[in-house]
């Protein structure tokens, strides 16, 4: 639940950080309940998105994993 102060936006960075080494498709799902997602770049294990929340609030988001572990980071 976002407190009182607290942005859409700062809920979403809390919320990547904490799960940035988790399951990048949970992380998908988590963000496409808080906004849009646009695809900007994809590759084989790479995806880059922009997130653009239902207030406004913009950022980008890349996911990307290998064999063993998957990463999200903000660009």
């Amino acid at each position: 639940m976002i407190g009182e102060g607290e942005t859409v936006l700062e809920e979403i960075i809390t919320f990547l950080e904490e799960n940035k080494t988790g399951d990048w498709q949970k992380n998908v799902a988590y963000l496409k309940g808080k906004g849009r997602l646009r695809l900007l770049e994809a590759g084989r294990n790479l995806r880059v998105y922009q997130f653009v929340s239902f207030k406004g609030e913009r950022l980008k988001v890349r996911f990307f994993w290998d064999e063993i572990k998957s990463q999200t980071e903000i660009l």
